[in-house]
């Protein structure tokens, strides 16, 4: 299944104004989830997957293009909620959303990775429609707050001019 959606402002969902590709990391020990998410995604993203948090890892250090990270709770070597830990308490990457998957249904989980600042929840098995709004949605937030903090670092002291309310009123 092909995606390609675009959003209002006619850019294609997936890329920046630029048209650069987001990058996500999918990470679960399941070949076959990797797989399915890779093949669901790939229309829109660029799809990098590993297989437990220790891969996650060495992709996050290999790509710096990484946007936005989906991974399993439950995996051998390093868990969802050790790699989430790991990824926000990076000053690199701790700006990256990163959005757990939970085979579990009770809310323990939830609250662990709420406290170790997952950005979102899903739990397995998981609807991908609303798996791709979740992506989206976060990926969204995090090139609008982006972009507002690169616009607050362009102004330049001299733009800055402040005016009384009285001249405003009078000007307005």
């Amino acid at each position: 299944a092909m995606v390609h959606l675009s959003a209002e402002d006619g850019k294609a969902e997936g890329t920046d104004k630029q048209g650069h590709r987001f990058t996500m990391l999918m990470v679960d020990d399941s070949p076959d989830m990797c797989r399915f998410v890779h093949d669901y995604f790939r229309g829109v993203y660029n799809v990098i997957t590993a297989n437990n948090g220790e891969e996650a890892v060495t992709c996050l250090q290999e790509n710096d293009n990484i946007d936005l990270v989906v991974s399993d709770v439950t995996m051998p070597k390093m868990d969802g909620l050790e790699l989430c830990k790991y990824v926000k308490s990076d000053l690199r990457w701790s700006h990256i959303p990163v959005i757990l998957l939970t085979g579990r249904t009770d809310g323990d989980m939830e609250v662990e990775g709420l406290k170790l600042g997952a950005d979102d929840y899903i739990t397995k098995p998981f609807n991908v429609e609303m798996l791709r709004l979740r992506v989206k949605n976060l990926i969204e937030k995090k090139e609008s707050r982006q972009r507002l903090f690169r616009e607050k670092m362009d102004v330049s002291p001299s733009e800055i001019t402040i005016t009384s309310v009285d001249e405003q009123f009078i000007h307005s």
